[in-house]
């Protein structure tokens, strides 16, 4: 291997593009670019607590407090107390923040087509198993 790697600031050039392309596809459609993720993990379990939040986004359960209260002041989610403890807070989607799970699904498949176009199933795979690989060793390096 080389002293010097261009192989990491390549994938962090890769991923401030992406970046761009999300927050000006959700920019558009009035969201930030983690609310997104945050809907579709509501719209697959509506009621989820912010710990449940915060492990499935994997971020911080202050980033999700945040995300929520910007996001119920928009009127896509509420926050009730759950049933069995009071303590516990539960986020569900409201009607408006259900209604936005197409337009980020249309979004995101189109991103994706643009990001992966001229790769086969084959190279795409392998990318996600190696972008999986890395990312675990980031997170072993972190700990």
């Amino acid at each position: 291997m080389h002293e010097f790697s261009n192989t990491g600031y390549a994938l962090v050039k890769t991923l401030r593009h992406h970046h761009h392309m999300m927050r000006r596809r959700f920019d558009g459609m009035g969201l930030h670019r983690g609310q997104p993720p945050l809907i579709m993990q509501l719209y697959k379990h509506d009621g989820m607590t912010h710990t449940d939040l915060s492990e499935k986004m994997d971020v911080t359960p202050a980033t999700v407090t945040n995300m929520v209260k910007r996001m119920e002041r928009d009127g896509l989610v509420v926050r009730r107390r759950d049933d069995e403890d009071e303590r516990v807070s539960r986020v569900y989607l409201t009607e408006e923040g259900k209604a936005l799970r197409d337009e980020i699904i249309a979004n995101i498949k189109e991103i994706e087509n643009g990001t992966f176009a001229g790769f086969s199933e084959e190279e795409i795979a392998v990318l996600h198993d190696f972008l999986k690989r890395i990312n675990h060793n980031l997170k072993e390096m972190c700990h």
